[in-house]
């Protein structure tokens, strides 16, 4: 049966990636004493759930899958591999076309180095998604006799350890520059964390009812609430030394990050069916889901054509300028997948 709330997860998680794209600029730009700091810090930083819930959403959708080892990666790599290929070469050929048609001096090593690079670490920054799910589904076909017959307790401690690292997370810094404690501890904890606890925790909590019918949203929005809380005033904490952006808080492997991610999972989870029951809405919503990852890997090429044209985070208010950016984008990356689908074999790159 399909679970149409999984549907909205994906919709959802699509928006904030390109919410995070439009408005992150801001906290980059301008310093903690202006608006459009907040501005960017209440945009960005509460969409930071879109990439976990991406990955529980495949925790939901593949861990319970019955596949042989070579038909698990043989469907999954096709299915991210060509829409990823094609992307890349797409964004590879404008930086190496752009600058011939500006008459610039093309320099051949420089432009072999750049695809080198493009091709081993992601030619743009959203790219770096699609090296870390092709991890995770590496993964998958060795967890998953676990998952499979796991005891309470072994999943409670699975995901308690999980948590420990997201703690640890928030007192190291990414970069240089942010505030950080050096914590550290000699038991090596790495195995259990990273990216894989949000796709043990997605397929967890499909399986288990959290939250009573009754109260169940109202938690769940307590849980979103906290986990903003903490990413707001955190963020600004660790911010206020240098009087410029610090991640420790707006990561996505942060207890915050995870607290907002499970808040909107299983709000949708338990109450997809009654926020749009409409049936006309959910078709154009179902097909915003279906196109979702040509969306994510092509947005980045609409926000390019829309910035070259003026259409930005500055577009009049910094806040219409975001709404406005936000939605063009969407529906132009939505045109452009559809569009590149119905070519001959472009269901195999559209996305």
């Amino acid at each position: 049966m399909k679970k149409i709330w999984i549907d909205y997860l994906r919709i959802i998680a699509t928006v904030a990636v390109i919410v995070t794209h439009v408005s992150a600029g801001f906290l980059y730009e301008t310093n903690l004493k202006f608006s459009n700091w907040w501005i960017g810090l209440f945009s960005a930083g509460s969409m930071r759930f879109c990439v976990p819930i991406f990955v529980m959403i495949s925790g939901v959708l593949l861990l319970p899958e019955q596949y042989t080892l070579k038909a698990h990666l043989q469907k999954r790599f096709q299915r991210v591999l060509l829409p990823f290929i094609f992307w890349t070469m797409i964004y590879l050929s404008i930086d190496l076309l752009l600058p011939i048609l500006k008459g610039e001096q093309i320099i051949i090593t420089d432009s072999l180095k750049h695809i080198a690079s493009g091709l081993l670490f992601g030619v743009r920054g959203h790219l770096w998604y699609i090296y870390m799910i092709l991890g995770v589904y590496l993964f998958i076909p060795f967890i998953q006799k676990w998952i499979l017959q796991y005891e309470n307790n072994e999943m409670y401690l699975f995901l308690s350890l999980w948590v420990l690292t997201l703690v640890i997370n928030w007192f190291i810094p990414s970069v240089s520059g942010e505030k950080g404690y050096n914590f550290r501890t000699g038991i090596d904890l790495t195995y259990f964390s990273g990216f894989i606890g949000y796709l043990v925790l997605g397929y967890y909590l499909s399986q288990k009812e959290i939250f009573n019918i009754s109260n169940g949203k109202y938690y769940s929005i307590l849980l979103i609430i906290a986990g903003l809380v903490i990413t707001y005033v955190g963020t600004y904490w660790v911010s206020i030394p240098t009087e410029s952006y610090a991640r420790n808080f707006i990561r996505y492997l942060t207890p915050n990050v995870a607290l907002v991610s499970i808040g909107v999972f299983l709000f949708f989870k338990n109450n997809c069916n009654k926020i749009i029951p409409q049936r006309h809405i959910n078709q154009g919503l179902q097909t915003i889901s279906k196109y979702s990852y040509g969306v994510y890997l092509s947005h980045i090429f609409s926000l390019w054509i829309l910035g070259y044209i003026g259409i930005s985070k500055h577009f009049i208010n910094p806040v219409i300028g975001i709404v406005t950016t936000t939605t063009i984008c969407l529906m132009m990356s939505l045109m452009i997948t559809i569009m590149i689908n119905k070519l001959p074999y472009g269901k195999y790159i559209s996305g």
